[in-house]
């Protein structure tokens, strides 16, 4: 059954261009946080949450602009409030993901505005898109209705080791972590 509502997706929201350019982006914003660890600015900032932002839809490149964004919500509604906080509070939060892999940070989220799990999940999945996907409230959702479960509300850690625990089941049908939000956030909208 999981296997089939998968194909189906696929068929009907990812092709390879899709793909190619989500892969492209990814590497951009690697890139971007590699060359600005700890020292992110602003520019750095809003630089990244564009270049992950394109997408491709019915073979058309989609800047990212509000309402075709592939992060909508979380960058496109909390842009200011992302870019208006402490960049010291910022560049803490993205190390500590970065450099040491830590998910005890809720007491760093909590001191930033516009920042909740989908945000955190993002630096966790480029540092590993193998390892990590990116928990926003649609894939979420998702992941609660495809497999009839709920995550844990807090913290973020116990929240999204669960999440990923159910993505891994995901990844075993050969879902590419570039299709995972897509798949997920296909799921939650379902009747």
């Amino acid at each position: 059954m999981i296997g089939e509502r998968i194909k189906k997706i696929r068929e009907d929201e990812i092709d390879e261009c899709r793909i190619l350019v989500r892969v492209v982006c990814e590497k951009i914003a690697r890139r971007i946080i590699e060359r600005s660890l700890g020292r992110m600015d602003r520019n750095d900032l809003e630089l990244l949450m564009y270049v992950i932002g394109f997408d491709v839809i019915g073979g058309e490149l989609l800047r990212p602009i509000p309402g075709k964004h592939r992060f909508g919500p979380m960058f496109t509604r909390n842009k200011k409030k992302i870019l208006g906080n402490d960049l010291e509070l910022i560049n803490k939060l993205i190390v500590e993901i970065w450099d040491k892999e830590n998910m005890d940070i809720d007491h760093i989220i909590g001191e930033l505005n516009g920042i909740d799990c989908g945000f955190v999940s993002l630096i966790f999945y480029l540092r590993d898109p193998e390892k990590y996907a990116i928990l926003t409230k649609k894939t979420g959702e998702g992941i609660e209705k495809l497999f009839n479960i709920r995550l844990p509300k807090t913290p973020f850690k116990a929240r999204y080791l669960k999440f990923n625990e159910y993505v891994n089941i995901l990844r075993k049908y050969g879902v590419k972590p570039q299709e995972i939000d897509t798949i997920l956030a296909v799921i939650a909208d379902e009747e």
